[in-house]
């Protein structure tokens, strides 16, 4: 039996789930998530590359870690919890259901029609000029009153979100985009390098060419790249668009997604 470093018990390596080992959710310290480092981490038995995979290992392990339940920054619970627990909102005569992780979908219901949107997709649409949604027939737009409870309900300000020109630019799927954007710039290694890091930004050390980098070093690269890559794009897109403008939006939408980390 493997211990934490909260005392919590793990199932030994090999065991099927559920069966005697397994971690129970229910103790006092079930909000932590930290592993003890093997003893050999510490004494000098283990090299450093055998310390820096262990310690990339956790990393993965906590990239495919499901968290806990819980309402993305700026939706009011109040709103988003029906008397079954599911998160589940009314607004603007339609229903919205929220699925799970990061950027989860949301289920657009109205009149019998459905569709379904990343929340960021509809954050964004709720803050445009012209929100609509498109449930396949035909493109449905909420009235004035409407729009302003879903704005409400999602917690968006027109003012707060980003230009439809970064809209455009990123996609339904906005690391993808991202990746799309920076691929049509850096093609090769260094778009590779760019998808490693938004994929898993993590990690303890990513490569370039068989060149070993760390996260604050690839982090600049990767930013620069995506920058770089918004104002190519501004610029093919012609007339109505700035590229110095787009350049500055992107630098922005990076620094929010992928915060620097702090330097020693």
């Amino acid at each position: 039996m493997v211990m934490d470093a909260n005392g919590r018990s793990h199932r030994a390596k090999g065991l099927p789930k559920g069966y005697a080992g397994t971690y129970d959710g229910n103790t006092a310290a079930a909000a932590a998530a930290d592993v003890t480092p093997p003893a050999a981490y510490y004494d000098g038995r283990m090299n450093e590359d055998d310390r820096l995979g262990w310690a990339e290992g956790m990393d993965a392990l906590n990239d495919r870690h499901v968290d806990a339940l819980r309402l993305p920054d700026g939706l009011d619970s109040g709103r988003w919890h029906d008397e079954f627990g599911a998160n589940v909102c009314h607004a603007g005569g339609c229903t919205f259901t929220l699925g799970d992780g990061a950027d989860p979908d949301v289920r657009v219901f109205n009149r019998s029609r459905i569709a379904n949107l990343p929340l960021s997709v509809v954050r964004a649409r709720l803050g445009g000029d012209d929100p609509k949604f498109d449930f396949g027939d035909r493109p449905w737009r909420p009235d004035p009153d409407g729009l302003a409870d879903m704005r409400e309900a999602f917690g968006v300000t027109p003012e707060g979100t980003r230009s439809t020109q970064l809209d455009d630019l990123l996609g339904p799927d906005p690391v993808e985009g991202s990746i799309s954007s920076v691929a049509g710039t850096y093609p090769g290694a260094n778009a590779r390098l760019y998808a490693d890091f938004v994929r898993h930004p993590r990690r303890r050390s990513y490569t370039l060419e068989g060149e070993a980098m760390g996260r604050a070093r690839t982090r600049d690269m990767a930013r620069l790249m995506f920058v770089e890559s918004a104002r190519n794009d501004a610029k093919a897109w012609g007339d109505g668009y700035d590229p110095n403008g787009m350049a500055e939006r992107a630098g922005r939408w990076f620094d929010e997604k992928y915060p620097a980390p702090k330097r020693q």
